[in-house]
């Protein structure tokens, strides 16, 4: 779940540092930018947060056909940012064997944070196929609750902070 935590707030941290952030501001920015992060496979094809024996590691890219990031910060540094992406997405595997997955996705997601607690969700939607044919379908939803204020802007809590937290992938 860490290494998912990591991975979704450094995506978002890339698109949101192209954004300019003052205090008392909101923003809208509509852009095109790839997110591309290393995601594991399970022994039955199905991307997972916790690998086990026979896990493939995979590169997950979302090109997006369009994509609209909203961030809200207030004279405290209070934020709230919500993102919308869809397009085009590819599951390449990084070792020697593996599938190469091609298709459509759309990842929602939002990161609220305070002084005092913070939160984030995420669902993504892919529908792939490989150049055989298969099919996969993939539906994640995740979600993150903590308390305490992080050492910086878009920095995920340390694991102590963490007070509630979800994680559900299917694979259809």
């Amino acid at each position: 779940m860490r290494r998912f935590l990591t991975i979704v707030f450094s995506a978002v941290l890339l698109l949101a540092l192209a954004m300019p952030a003052s205090a008392t501001t909101s923003t809208t920015d509509h852009s095109k930018t790839p997110v591309s992060f290393p995601i594991p496979f399970d022994s039955n094809g199905c991307p997972t947060m916790n690998p086990g024996p026979g896990a493939q590691l995979y590169l997950f890219t979302l090109t997006p056909a369009a994509e609209v990031l909203h961030l809200t910060v207030n004279d405290a540094g209070d934020y709230w940012l919500t993102e919308t992406a869809t397009g085009d997405v590819t599951f390449v595997p990084l070792g020697p064997f593996g599938v190469t997955w091609s298709g459509h996705g759309t990842i929602w997601d939002n990161f609220n944070q305070n002084v005092t607690n913070g939160n984030m969700s995420a669902i993504l939607e892919v529908s792939v196929a490989s150049a055989s044919g298969e099919t996969l379908k993939v539906n994640a939803n995740g979600h993150v609750q903590w308390t305490g204020d992080t050492p910086g802007f878009f920095v995920p809590p340390t694991p102590d902070q963490i007070t509630n937290q979800f994680f559900d992938v299917r694979c259809h």
